[in-house]
């Protein structure tokens, strides 16, 4: 661990600054921070936290029930995205691009604005309206390309029956202290309280 040696009152006055203004280090633990929320994304993990992959309990052909729920709501056409069962939570990387951090007196908050954020950090129950046009769009799917939608057309022939759509959310944390970041904040504290750098 590193000391700090006071030797005369300037030596006072500048630990009580760094003491008083630890700004400088929140941010970069902010900064830490949101990295390693973001990196859980594309590792699926937040730090020993494995994510489950999406609708771990689905049997037959994979679907992805609820992403394709929202693309017929906004009229899109139909991916082979929608039957691959991972990478989860990054259909369009907004959850991962949202993730910020802000120093509030002498703390920092890391989180997401995005409203479903909650949601996907600790698990749920997600409501969406099937509306007329996500049925027309999901008979054209139907209709359309016969090996796009192979074993799953009995999946999408039910959205057709149902006014809303609820799907028990899985908790996939992206937001908290991995054991990397739990080891480096020491570090970088100790620093800036010995040296100013941050």
């Amino acid at each position: 661990m590193d000391t700090y040696t006071i030797r005369t009152p300037g030596d006072v006055r500048t630990l009580r600054a760094r003491l008083t203004n630890p700004t400088p280090v929140l941010r970069q633990i902010g900064g830490l921070l949101t990295e390693a929320s973001r990196k859980s994304f594309s590792a699926q993990a937040l730090g020993e936290m494995a994510w489950a992959e999406r609708y771990p309990g689905q049997r037959g052909q994979f679907l992805n029930v609820a992403a394709a729920l929202d693309r017929a709501n906004r009229g899109l056409g139909f991916t082979a995205r929608l039957r691959s069962r991972r990478p989860a939570l990054l259909g369009t990387g907004a959850l991962r691009n949202s993730v910020a951090s802000r120093v509030e007196g002498k703390s920092v908050v890391v989180g997401s604005a995005i409203d479903y954020a909650s949601l996907h950090q600790f698990g749920g129950d997600s409501y969406q309206d099937i509306t007329a046009t996500a049925k027309t769009t999901i008979r054209g799917w139907l209709k359309g390309d016969k090996a796009a939608v192979r074993g799953v057309r009995s999946k999408l022939h039910s959205l057709l029956t149902l006014p809303f759509l609820v799907t028990k959310v899985n908790a996939r944390p992206f937001l908290g202290v991995t054991p990397d970041v739990q080891a480096t904040i020491p570090r970088l504290l100790s620093d800036y309280l010995t040296t100013g750098n941050a």
